[in-house]
């Protein structure tokens, strides 16, 4: 009995792998059916495509006719032209021009920096009063060929108290040259002097007389006699500091 139970249930595998297997092998074929549909066929605006030919915007080719709005931009076209034909393509041509254009503006401007401050323009600009240059139209150029006493003398009987406060101050620059603290040039300005004599021990002294020298000879400002015994004596002061 157990015997037949055995072959029936061998047969009922047997049959169910043949089944499996065969459905496996079944091909299932799919009939594509062919589209005799026409086209849709989309054509162009050829008025519009006029329009992008027509705009300057829209034109990547070079134009060797193309008129620059200005000489700058003409010039940058023809830097442009000439450096990038040595280059691999247009975009490293570009940020090699851009890094060219801003190396030589930050020149510019270094230059300009460094000149104005050798000019009295970099004082007005500041706001600071103007560093003058030191002169002696009256007598002579050279501050060694001046009779210091005697101008000073002259100019104090016939009042005016301007020149006498400018030659005291050419006396003192004569006084600090012979002494080596400066170097005294005609091309110089007061405030070079007062650069010359810095961290030595007479420095604040002489820069309060090169402000009553600034302000009295080229603030416009006119000295009464009281007003000038004190600059005469703060002037004479320095110079027995110095001497």
């Amino acid at each position: 009995m157990k015997k037949k139970y055995v072959i029936l249930l061998f047969c009922c595998f047997a049959f169910s792998d043949l089944t499996f297997a065969q459905q496996d092998t079944i091909l299932i074929q799919k009939t594509v059916s062919k589209d005799n549909s026409l086209p849709n066929v989309r054509n162009f605006d050829a008025e519009a495509l006029k329009n992008y030919r027509n705009n300057k915007e829209f034109n990547y080719e070079k134009n060797e006719n193309l008129e620059a709005n200005n000489i700058l931009e003409a010039f940058f076209r023809w830097l442009f032209r000439q450096l990038g034909s040595g280059f691999q393509n247009t975009m490293e041509a570009a940020g090699w021009l851009r890094s060219l254009i801003i190396l030589v503006c930050v020149g510019l401007i270094i230059y300009v920096v460094l000149q104005l401050a050798k000019s009295d323009w970099v004082n007005v600009l500041l706001g600071k009063s103007q560093a003058t240059k030191i002169g002696f139209d009256e007598v002579s150029e050279n501050i060694h060929e001046i009779d210091f006493d005697t101008a000073i003398a002259e100019a104090i009987a016939q009042k005016n108290y301007t020149r006498a406060t400018r030659l005291f101050y050419l006396k003192n620059l004569k006084i600090l040259t012979d002494k080596q603290h400066i170097d005294w040039q005609l091309n110089k300005t007061n405030h070079d002097y007062v650069f010359e004599v810095s961290g030595k021990p007479f420095e604040n002294d002489f820069r309060k007389l090169t402000f009553l020298f600034d302000y009295v000879c080229y603030g416009d400002f006119q000295l009464s006699e009281n007003d000038f015994k004190e600059v005469e004596q703060t002037f004479r002061s320095f110079e027995q500091k110095v001497a």
